[in-house]
């Protein structure tokens, strides 16, 4: 009877393999089980360190961005109430409210034309999004914004916001010779609008930093009042600075003029956006700085975290710890949004003092990518 052979079947429990042969080791069965290695658990394991390790610099560059623009001495700061274009400040798009806004460093959609119009560079495909928001008794917000990339020549986009407030009675004084009021007479109602038109334009000029400007004129009306004003912003977004890592810089209003009845001017604003992905790239945060020459320091901090590849979750607040307020937080943000094919739908809900606002958008891509 021949002599057999004995072949190893490599990977069963209580066997060495084959390499353990071919080292010059013999191979027999194993005295006691051997435990067996995960190759994708240690995998995982590895990935992710791997992102980890560049955390504490980001966390470096957050502490210094937060320490420069916080305690940076402000010029003329105090109450932002009446200041011209503070409506744009409400923000646009569902999915960078439910965001807190922190959407600085992000923006990457068709709202960018309105956030930081350097992010138009990486957009790929036509977009039109917009937004209908009831923010409290008679007073309604609108926004729109179209994005179209031009090959080779960056992405110009245009957008349009408009906020209105109506209900407000207008009341005539009739006084007598002494100057006593005497009879208070109505004269119907009248509204405060808002509105402002901007066309923007971002171009990626390098695999790591992209360039872009925006021109805006805002209007304001109340009742027989008005005036306008022309603005220009420059803005700046580098991607991958750090793995993971994007940092957005921009001035806003840096040329400003002004037409009407009113002695009020656009504020010199600067804004310092970050943002950071986790969990590969399901989980994204971000955390904005802008500091008004009237109003102060105002902070945003966010995030979403796409559960799947077509639902994400999202929170975020905002609070202006140096402009004259409370000094803490004044609005917490949260929703939630939709992805099917060319089409997004998103809800951002906003907690604050005068109660809950909800915000809805709805997004639609097209063309050739």
């Amino acid at each position: 009877m021949g002599a057999q052979s004995h072949k190893p079947r490599e990977g069963r429990l209580g066997y060495r393999t084959d390499m353990d042969k071919n080292k010059g080791r013999n191979w027999e069965r194993s005295s006691s089980p051997r435990v067996e290695r995960n190759p994708w658990t240690l995998r995982a394991l590895l990935n992710a360190l791997s992102h980890l390790k560049n955390l504490p610099y980001v966390v470096v560059c957050l502490s210094l961005v937060f320490h420069v623009v916080v305690y940076t001495p402000r010029l003329d700061a105090g109450a932002s109430g009446g200041e011209p274009g503070r409506f744009m400040s409400y923000g646009a798009g569902g999915r960078p409210l439910a965001m807190g806004g922190a959407f600085y460093a992000i923006a990457d959609d068709a709202t960018a034309a309105y956030w930081n119009p350097a992010g138009l560079g990486v957009l790929e495909r036509k977009e039109f999004t917009a937004m209908y928001a009831q923010l409290f008794a008679e007073t309604t917000l609108g926004f729109i914004a179209y994005a179209h990339p031009l090959p080779g020549k960056g992405t110009i986009g245009v957008t349009y916001t408009q906020l209105t407030s109506g209900g407000f009675e207008k009341v005539r004084l009739v006084t007598d010779a002494n100057g006593n009021i005497t009879d208070l007479i109505t004269e119907g109602t009248f509204e405060d609008s808002q509105s402002g038109l901007g066309l923007a334009w971002g171009k990626a000029i390098s695999g790591k930093l992209s360039l872009g400007f925006s021109g805006k004129m805002l209007r304001r009306q109340l009742d027989t009042s008005a005036d306008s004003h022309l603005s220009m912003d420059v803005t700046s977004l580098a991607r991958n600075l750090l793995p993971n890592y994007q940092l957005g810089f921009g001035i806003h209003n840096a040329l400003a003029m002004k037409s009407g009845d009113t002695d009020d001017r656009l504020p010199l604003t600067i804004r310092v956006g970050n943002s950071y992905k986790l969990i590969k790239n399901k989980l994204g945060i971000g955390l904005d700085f802008d500091m008004s020459a009237h109003s102060g320091t105002s902070w945003k901090f966010g995030g979403e975290y796409w559960l799947l590849n077509w639902i994400a979750f999202r929170f975020g607040l905002q609070g202006d710890p140096g402009g004259g307020g409370s000094g803490g937080p004044r609005e917490m943000n949260f929703g939630a949004g939709l992805n099917y094919q060319n089409f997004s739908l998103d809800l951002a809900n906003a907690i604050h003092e005068l109660g809950l606002t909800t915000r809805f958008s709805g997004t639609w891509r097209f063309g050739a990518s």
